[in-house]
C-alpha cells in the first residue's frame, strides 16, 4: 500500500465513495484533514442526470452524493434510517405514506417537497427507465400536502423501502424548466454534496454542500479522475497528481 504523510490510500473507489458522504459533519472551525481528496477511479461515470442515469455501480455511487432518497440503508449494523423522509406509515398494506424532513433544500435554494417526490418516481416508473425494476408493484403516486407523499401499491410489497431506497429525489420545477439535456449538464440536487463540473475524459468535480441537512461533510472537494491503467493509477499517486487510488 502506497502512501504519504498517511493520506495516499489504495482503495477500492466503490468503497471509497459510499463512505464519503457518512463522514462526520464538520464545520470550518472543527474541519480537519484536506480540503480535497482527488481520486483515480477505474471507470468514468457516465451520467450525472438521476432520471435517465443507467444504474452502474460507479454512475449509482456518484449520484448519491448529489441527491438523496427517502430513506437508505447504513451504519453499523446496517439499517433503514430516514433521510428525505422523516417517518413513514403503512396502512393496509399497501398505501404507504411518507412525511418529508421539513426545511430541506434542494442546492437552488428551493424546498423540497412532495411534488418532487412523485415527479421523480413517476420518472423512474416510465418504460426505458433503468430504475423501471425497482418501481414495481406501485401503482399510484399522490401528493397529499407540500409535506407528504402517498404510494400506493398493488398489495403487500415487502421489499419496497429496500427499492426506495435506490430511488433518489430531483427538483421538478429545475428540470423541467432547464430540459433534461440542460439538467443533465448542470445537476441540481439535495445531497451532501453539490456538482461544479464534469469534463468528460478527465475529471469530475463535487464540493460540500454548506446547507446540508445532516451537516456539512469532509473533504470539502472532490475530483474523481478516470484512470483505467493500474501503472498509471500507481504512478499518479507516488507523484502526488492522485490522493486515493
Amino acid at each position: 500500500m502506497g502512501h504519504s504523510g498517511g493520506r495516499r490510500r489504495m482503495l477500492a473507489w466503490g468503497a471509497t465513495l459510499a463512505v464519503l458522504a457518512a463522514l462526520p459533519a464538520a464545520n470550518a472551525a472543527q474541519s480537519v484533514g484536506p480540503t480535497q481528496w482527488t481520486l483515480a477511479v477505474t471507470e468514468e461515470v457516465t451520467s450525472v442526470e438521476p432520471g435517465t442515469a443507467p444504474s452502474a455501480n460507479a454512475t449509482a455511487l456518484v449520484l448519491r452524493h448529489l441527491f438523496e432518497p427517502l430513506a437508505a440503508y447504513e451504519g453499523t449494523p446496517f439499517k433503514l434510517t430516514p433521510r428525505l423522509a422523516s417517518s413513514w406509515t403503512v396502512k393496509d398494506n399497501r398505501v404507504w405514506e411518507f412525511k418529508l424532513r421539513p426545511g430541506v433544500r434542494h442546492h437552488d435554494g428551493t424546498p423540497v417537497t412532495a411534488e418532487d417526490v412523485k415527479y421523480s418516481l413517476d420518472i423512474y416508473r416510465q418504460d426505458g427507465s433503468a430504475r423501471k425494476a425497482n418501481t414495481v408493484g406501485i401503482t399510484n403516486v399522490e401528493v397529499v400536502d407540500p409535506q407528504t407523499v402517498r404510494i400506493t401499491t398493488d398489495g403487500p410489497r415487502p421489499g419496497m423501502m429496500a427499492n426506495l431506497s435506490l430511488l433518489l429525489i430531483f427538483p421538478k420545477k429545475a428540470r423541467e424548466k432547464m430540459g433534461v439535456d440542460e439538467f443533465g449538464k448542470k445537476p441540481v440536487g439535495n445531497g451532501p454534496y453539490k456538482f461544479v463540473e464534469f469534463v468528460r475524459g478527465q475529471r469530475l468535480v463535487l464540493e460540500a454542500n454548506p446547507d446540508y441537512y445532516r451537516g456539512r461533510v469532509q473533504p470539502s472537494r472532490l475530483v474523481l479522475r478516470p484512470i483505467a491503467d493500474p501503472a498509471t493509477r500507481v504512478a499518479e499517486l507516488k507523484t502526488g497528481g492522485v490522493q486515493i487510488i
